[in-house]
């Protein structure tokens, strides 16, 4: 069975861990607390 590019990437896309997610926001968050200098 055939499936088409954009099947394929939409199911990497819904399949990514909800970790890799967690770890993405708080890296974001650390990266905020250098900008603003919190402990």
């Amino acid at each position: 069975m055939l499936v088409s590019r954009k099947d394929c990437l939409d199911n990497i896309v819904n399949n990514i861990p909800t970790q890799a997610r967690i770890l993405a926001w708080e890296r974001s968050l650390e990266e905020v607390k250098l900008e603003w200098n919190l402990p």
